[in-house]
């Protein structure tokens, strides 16, 4: 996998916009042969999802679990997925708008 290298280490926001063919954000944290597993994406803050309207999946997010602070998720109708606090503990109140099978528990 190409992430396993550390190539974004550094990313701090990622947006993805008007994606009509989009099913899913999966991003599988590679196996260290240890007992920890790496974060993919240390440094990410901030996730913009805008406009996928076949996107069904989020699981790509908990790659970056401890860094997130700020979630908008807008117009993304086939999201299913729930999000509690204690999985993310950075985050603030997400901006959730038109997903109606995404929710936040906080």
């Amino acid at each position: 996998m190409f992430c396993s290298s550390g190539a974004f280490r550094a990313l701090e926001k990622i947006v993805l916009n008007d994606m009509p063919m989009l099913l899913a954000w999966d991003a599988a944290e590679p196996a260290t042969g240890g007992n920890s597993t790496p974060i993919l994406f240390p440094q990410l803050r901030k996730v913009e999802i805008v406009d996928c309207p076949k996107l069904s999946s989020l699981s790509g997010l908990l790659c970056c679990r401890t860094s997130l602070s700020v979630l908008c998720v807008k117009r993304c109708p086939q999201v299913t997925a729930t999000f509690s606090r204690s999985r993310f503990p950075s985050l603030v109140k997400p901006d959730i708008q038109e997903c109606p099978k995404l929710q936040f528990q906080g």
